[in-house]
């Protein structure tokens, strides 16, 4: 981000077995993703449980975790991005953080039985 706070650093004070809820302003939507456990960079982790928010505009809405489809990834982290409800077959993701924290990104997703967040 500007200030030089990016994903690594937000991360780094959560240890990995603890869970994290990270929020993001994506414009006109404020939408956040909760992790029961923070997977380590390069870590694909289908043993976590997880929730999209979305906070505003309007009244928050919560959307759990209902379904694993075949290859889905309920959550992901990279250099580039944390992700959750990542879909092989679409490429699709139900939220995607860049790891710049300057930016997100949102799919409907039948598995959090979800629509888009951001938009």
């Amino acid at each position: 981000s500007e200030d030089g706070y990016d994903l690594d650093r937000a991360l780094g004070k959560v240890g990995a077995r603890l869970p994290a809820l990270l929020v993001l302003d994506a414009g006109a939507a404020t939408i956040g993703l909760y992790l029961s456990r923070v997977p380590l960079e390069n870590e694909r982790a289908d043993d976590v449980d997880a929730a999209l928010v979305r906070f505003a505009p309007g009244t928050p809405e919560a959307f759990r975790l209902a379904d694993r489809p075949p290859g889905f990834v309920t959550a992901a982290r990279t250099t580039a991005f944390l992700g959750a409800g990542l879909d092989a077959a679409s490429g699709l993701s139900a939220l995607k953080i860049n790891s710049d924290l300057a930016a997100g990104a949102s799919d409907a997703s039948a598995a959090f039985r979800s629509p888009r967040l951001d938009g």
